[in-house]
């Protein structure tokens, strides 16, 4: 449930006690790592933010920790590639309930280019193109209203059409 949206937000999550936080030190995320969703949403991956450095995790959820020599961001879209999200789809079980073992998403392999600055750049040339996607689909949903509001007035007569804009 907290993997809904494109980010985690820590204001939405359920949070337990500092006392069950510390018998599951395993669980715990950093800044840089990346959450992958292994139950329900399986291979949605999302990247923890700054403020959830130091949380718990879930069970449906498992922590993804680049090495070293890898560029976080990269990680995080390589995993959302379309090869590697085939590979995760492949090891998915369950009909109506959809999971994948810690154990078959460990065996999923994804593609990392070795240079570190290739890796950063196609990162860069990823989020930038992410950026400019979430910036027209804010203006279409705007002129989606915006037409939306037009038609109402238009069909219920609030706004009248003059004579010379009537089609023939």
């Amino acid at each position: 449930g907290d993997m809904n949206g494109d980010c985690l937000v820590a204001d939405q999550m359920l949070r337990t006690s500092p006392d069950i936080a510390a018998r599951f030190r395993r669980s715990r995320v950093q800044t840089g790592e990346v959450v992958c969703a292994i139950r329900a949403t399986v291979g949605k991956v999302l990247p923890v933010p700054a403020e959830l450095d130091g949380a718990n995790l879930t069970q449906g959820t498992a922590r993804i920790a680049p090495e070293s020599d890898m560029h976080p961001t990269f990680l995080l879209w390589a995993i959302r590639g379309d090869r590697t999200q085939r590979e995760i789809a492949r090891e998915v079980k369950g009909t109506t309930f959809f999971e994948i073992t810690l154990a078959d998403l460990r065996r999923i392999r994804v593609a990392i280019p070795q240079d570190p600055d290739e890796q950063e750049h196609i990162a860069a040339a990823i989020q930038s193109m992410e950026a400019q996607l979430s910036t027209e689909a804010g203006g279409l949903a705007k002129l989606q209203s915006l037409k939306s509001g037009l038609m109402t007035d238009l069909l219920t007569g609030r706004v009248r059409v003059p004579a010379e804009a009537k089609a023939p």
